[in-house]
């Protein structure tokens, strides 16, 4: 394993040499560190207004989903409630309808009344019959 890194070893101040060398020549001159700092306060200030920028818009697209999440809510509150009142009134419908069929069946079972439908056919059946004949003046020129 030594004999692999002697030549690293041997070469290491020599190529940290090269390495400073290419640093050196890589890096701006000290009259642009000026300039560099300006632009990288350039690009930070706009970093910050993108970034309000995009919170901002964020916020404005939270506000309509929310918005539209509310509309959705207060819809489906609205169907439930008209589903709810159709319940009711069909419970209700229900109620009296078993009411009713409950008085009807009491009103069969009731041997002593006569059923009010009994009464109305029986009405309906008899024939019809003039009034007696009273002498009824039936005006000039209609008399018998």
């Amino acid at each position: 394993m030594r004999e692999r890194l002697a030549p690293v070893v041997k070469e290491g101040p020599a190529l940290e040499r090269a390495a400073q060398q290419a640093a050196a020549a890589a890096a701006p001159l000290r009259a642009a560190w000026p300039l560099v700092r300006r632009q990288r306060d350039d690009l930070e200030r706009d970093l910050a207004t993108l970034q309000r920028a995009a919170r901002a818009r964020d916020v404005d697209d939270a506000t309509y989903r929310a918005g539209r999440a509310r509309h959705a809510h207060q819809r489906a509150q609205q169907e439930l409630a008209a589903v709810r009142g159709e319940r009711e009134l069909e419970r209700v419908a229900r109620v009296e309808h078993a009411r009713r069929q409950r008085a009807a069946a009491a009103r069969a079972d009731d041997v002593t009344r006569p059923t009010p439908g009994l009464r109305r056919e029986h009405k309906r059946r008899q024939a019809y019959r003039p009034p007696p004949d009273r002498g009824v003046d039936r005006g000039p020129g209609l008399s018998r």
